[in-house]
């Protein structure tokens, strides 16, 4: 089950960004490293799941996917990370955390899954303690350069 919500989310995360992005050329892949730090950026956005599928979704976003996101969603150019352009990730990151949210109650079946809001956190030097349930990390390009780098923890999903 595990590796189907872990697909399930993968999906959701590669369309909402295409979309959102209006571009059809992003590229997801799987990483190995189990160490947090290995993929941490400038920003990190944490969204917690809770119900009956628990856990976390982590973004790590450096500035100029930032300002690539925020450009996008705010239909202006943004040049330099400011509270728009962080408004703007962190909602991007709720987005992206709501689709997976939504397909993963389609296809379990479940009641509903409640998502914490999204945290974010400036900086590389930090630990992130939560207890380890199936843990994937995901590098996902996005346009030629850009890349978003995404760590999923599940704790909990319920058989189907």
């Amino acid at each position: 089950m595990q590796n189907k919500a872990l697909e399930i989310i993968k999906e959701a995360l590669h369309e909402t960004i295409d979309f959102i992005m209006k571009e059809n050329n992003s590229e997801i892949e799987e990483k190995n490293e189990e160490d947090i730090s290995a993929f941490l950026q400038n920003y990190v956005t944490i969204i917690g799941v809770s119900g009956q599928i628990k856990g976390e979704i982590i973004f790590s976003f450096s500035d100029s996917i930032i300002k690539k996101v925020a450009s996008k969603m705010t239909g202006r150019e943004i040049k330099e990370v400011d509270k728009l352009s962080l408004s703007a990730i962190v909602e991007f990151a709720n987005m992206l955390s709501g689709a997976a949210t939504i397909k993963l109650v389609d296809e379990f079946e479940t009641e509903k899954l409640d998502m914490s809001p999204p945290v974010i956190i400036k900086g590389k030097e930090f630990k992130i303690s939560s207890k380890i349930g199936t843990l994937k990390n995901y590098r996902l390009k996005v346009g030629k350069d850009d890349v978003i780098f995404i760590r999923i923890n599940l704790l909990e999903i319920p058989q189907k």
